[in-house]
C-alpha cells in the first residue's frame, strides 16, 4: 500500500502500479473461468466458483486503488489551486 508519508508523484505511481496489477489479475481470473465454463461445464464449477471469487477480489481491490488515486489527485489539485 501507498505511504502517506511519500511525495504524491511516488504515491501516484505506486498506485497505478497497484492498479494495473488488480486489472491484470482480474482479467486473468476471467480468461479462466470463460475457459473453465466453456470446457468444463459440470466438472469445473468448483474452478469457476473459485475464478470467480478471484475476480470479484480483484474488481474490489481495483475499485479501491482508484477511489485512493482520484483523492490523491484531487488533493494535489486542490494544493496547485493554493
Amino acid at each position: 500500500m501507498a505511504d502517506s508519508r511519500r511525495d504524491p508523484p511516488d504515491q501516484t505511481a505506486e498506485l497505478l502500479n497497484q492498479l494495473t496489477e488488480a486489472l491484470t489479475a482480474l482479467g486473468t481470473y476471467l480468461e479462466i473461468s470463460d475457459h473453465v465454463f466453456r470446457l468444463e461445464r459440470r466438472h469445473g464449477l468448483t474452478a469457476l466458483g473459485e475464478a470467480i471469487e478471484n475476480s470479484l477480489g480483484q474488481s474490489k481491490r481495483a475499485n479501491e486503488i482508484a477511489r485512493r488515486l482520484r483523492g490523491l489527485l484531487h488533493d494535489k489539485s486542490a494544493d496547485d489551486d493554493n
